[in-house]
């Protein structure tokens, strides 16, 4: 088996050689017939003894004297034609071949030299005018491509709801042209890319992207979806958090450690306005709050909504912190009454249960502080030796329910 194998390899190394030594004078031969005219006519002229339609076809062949010929007949025809008409059908030959203008030129000459100086001059005249004519759409090519550019980098200095605002009024002006779309979407980062067209007018936005490449189309499609996408997962990691504890809260949403101020703003954005206002009350970073309110705003104003979360948002922040400012003041005070004085006060507030602070937030939502929400509130900050001896100043079961309602605060 290995020799006959051995074998068969022998036989193709010597077919690969042997096509080899054949292949290289036929190419040769091949690039020298088209490239040598002489050489040409010579091989058509052999190769006419070839059988059948081989050598018809070579036969067929004009040779150099009827190529002469028929040159000399086109010139005595062509130089009876008008001036411009003339002029044109020179010009689409000297396009399509340099050569054989050249050629008819000279033969046209000889025919009449006063009428092919003026075609000559005419040609002349012709081919600077389309030179200019291809600089000058070069000089507009390039003119645009500079403007656009200008547009992009005013663009991405912008906040995305005015630049959004600026490239719909630019675009709707004619300052933006179909032809800048390609220029200004390549030149900015996709993930803002995305993002102005994402906000742009819907009929706009498919107008735009019309005009861009099906690569490009494409990327930015793709970044769009991410958005959407980590958008829907914030969403449901808020319906969780209005679950957990403000403690637990303020170490994950009281930072910028776990999410950016971008996710944060979605976040609070969907949060109750309560549970937002507790939480933020009590962060200390006054730079990152006002960062979340004007990143809140500009998703407003991004999606067009009416409302004004920020405000309302603010608005619980400043109540919470009036009441967490009451909290202290009243523990300061309470700790040092006696026991049996605030177990009083204590009943008192919590069988009343009256609105004592109420907090507008929207038209249809308001914060309210009840007595007895302030009292609890109080008695969970007090030292727990203090929170017991309070308690023993209350029957049995009075103390079982005060008990429960702090822990549950």
């Amino acid at each position: 088996m290995s020799q006959e194998n051995n074998k068969n390899g022998a036989l193709k190394a010597v077919a690969i050689v042997a096509v080899s030594f054949l292949l290289v004078p036929v190419v040769t031969a091949a690039i020298i017939y088209y490239a040598n005219q002489d050489f040409r006519y010579k091989a058509n002229e052999a190769l006419t003894v070839l059988p059948g339609g081989v050598g018809e076809y070579f036969e067929n062949m004009p040779t150099r004297e009827e190529e002469e010929l028929i040159k000399q007949q086109i010139a005595k025809y062509y130089i009876t034609l008008e001036e411009d008409r003339l002029t044109d059908k020179l010009m689409l030959i000297k396009a399509e071949d340099e050569k054989l203008f050249q050629e008819l030129v000279l033969l046209l000459t000889k025919e009449n030299s006063t009428k092919m100086r003026n075609i000559s001059e005419a040609i002349r005249l012709k081919d600077l005018e389309e030179n200019s004519l291809k600089r000058m759409i070069e000089e507009i090519q390039q003119e645009e491509m500079e403007n656009a550019l200008l547009i992009t980098d005013y663009l991405t200095s912008l906040k995305l709801s005015d630049g959004v605002l600026a490239f719909e009024r630019s675009f709707n002006s004619g300052e933006i042209t179909l032809e800048m779309i390609p220029i200004i979407f390549d030149a900015i980062p996709n993930e803002e890319g995305a993002k102005l067209l994402q906000y742009i007018d819907s009929e706009m936005q498919e107008r735009i992207k019309f005009n861009l490449s099906a690569t490009k189309k494409a990327e930015l499609n793709k970044v769009i979806e991410g958005i959407h996408h980590r958008e829907n997962q914030l969403k449901e990691a808020t319906m969780i958090y209005e679950e957990k504890s403000i403690e637990e809260l303020i170490a994950i949403l009281g930072t910028t450690d776990q999410y950016n101020i971008q996710d944060l703003s979605i976040i609070y954005m969907n949060l109750s306005l309560d549970k937002g206002g507790k939480v933020l009350s009590r962060v200390q970073d006054n730079e990152m709050i006002f960062d979340l309110y004007e990143n809140i705003n500009e998703i407003e104003k991004l999606n067009g909504a009416e409302g004004n979360i920020s405000t309302a948002l603010a608005a619980s922040v400043q109540a919470h912190k009036n009441y967490n400012s009451k909290i202290n003041e009243l523990v300061e005070i309470y700790q040092k009454m006696p026991t049996v004085e605030l177990a009083k006060v204590v009943e008192q507030m919590l069988n009343s249960n009256q609105i004592y602070y109420r907090q507008q937030l929207t038209n249809e939502e308001e914060l309210r502080f009840t007595n007895q929400q302030l009292v609890l509130d109080v008695l969970k900050e007090f030292k727990p030796t203090l929170t017991a001896s309070l308690i023993e100043n209350f029957s049995t079961q009075r103390a079982i329910e005060l008990a429960q309602k702090i822990m549950t605060r």
